[in-house]
């Protein structure tokens, strides 16, 4: 089966499905409890938080496309000229602030649940600017046929 074949919906459902295992991936990597070993690599956590929260709105930013266009279509909404959603990917800003929004959620959790992990600002920043590599590339993979396929609703 080649890529040409594959339909949006099963493109769809698959991202979802990946989008929803790397949320339970994330919360579950940054609450568990640490025992303090692992590699000592420097700014490796760094390096883990950004690539990990830039994954994360990569998938949102793509399911938050797909759901909006299919929410479109559903209204018949053709004529209605929103800011949300150019070329087929929602604005950038968002995608980056959800993700940032998100890391910093999972940082204050770590401060309040009795996990044996303190909140770090630097990992905030992490976060952030993963989201936000992640937001300018889902626009540059926007305008691949395969991505502007999955976003098409079928009828």
């Amino acid at each position: 089966m080649s890529l040409a074949t594959i339909s949006a919906r099963t493109i769809q459902r698959s991202v979802s499905i990946l989008f929803i295992l790397a949320t339970l991936v994330v919360i579950t990597l940054t609450l568990i409890p640490l025992n303090g070993s692992g590699p000592k690599i420097p700014y490796l956590d760094k390096i883990v938080h950004f690539f990990m929260f830039g994954g994360w709105s990569f998938l949102f930013g793509w399911v938050l496309t797909f759901t909006y266009h299919a929410y479109r279509k559903k209204r018949r909404d053709s004529t209605h000229n929103s800011a949300f959603l150019t070329d087929y990917t929602t604005p950038i800003y968002l995608i980056a602030l959800c993700g940032f929004i998100f890391g910093g959620i999972i940082e204050i959790l770590q401060g309040i649940l009795p996990v044996g992990r303190t909140p770090d600002l630097a990992d905030t920043l992490a976060n952030g600017l993963g989201a936000l590599l992640a937001a300018f590339f889902l626009r540059w993979v926007s305008t691949k046929s395969f991505y502007r396929k999955s976003v098409e609703v079928e009828d």
